[in-house]
């Protein structure tokens, strides 16, 4: 084969592969498939997970808007807050039907944890110097983080 045709088929694929591309990013509805993965996440995790609004991306990987997280622990309850919860991917393994999870952002995480005595049943402060208000069940442990990001 001389030049100029292999020049014509690696166009061709390469307008292939974006033709491919943008009819999957239209094919991904983030409203749809969004609560999808949050439902799934939370019956494999047993934690209730919600958020308010999703964008999912070929490309971009999954966002996630107000985001909470609930659940119990050994000692307690906890409520996990996010501003924004990000994933993203290699676009390379999903051709092979890995998702490889390149980056996690905890954007704005609030961490509420209530802890119960186990002797009494009674909620006891995480922190017993937290000046935070006390609720009805005894004390809780507030912390907010500006930004948590995870790397590889």
């Amino acid at each position: 084969m001389n030049r100029k045709a292999l020049i014509g088929i690696a166009a061709a694929v390469i307008l292939l592969i974006i033709v491919v591309a943008i009819i999957l990013s239209n094919a991904l509805d983030s409203d749809v498939l969004g609560p999808i993965l949050l439902a799934k996440a939370s019956d494999a995790t047993g934690i209730r997970l919600t958020a308010e609004e999703f964008e999912l991306g070929i490309f971009s990987g999954l966002e996630m808007a107000g985001v909470t997280a609930e659940g119990r622990y050994a000692d307690g309850e906890y409520r996990i807050e996010l501003k924004r919860l990000v994933f993203e991917h290699d676009l390379g393994p999903l051709f092979s039907g890995t998702l490889a999870v390149r980056s996690i952002l905890l954007d704005e995480p609030k961490i509420h944890l209530v802890t119960r005595s186990s002797e009494q049943g009674a909620v006891s402060s995480a922190d017993p110097t937290s000046t935070s208000e006390q609720g009805e069940h005894g004390g809780d442990f507030h912390l907010e983080v500006a930004e948590l990001r995870v790397d590889q």
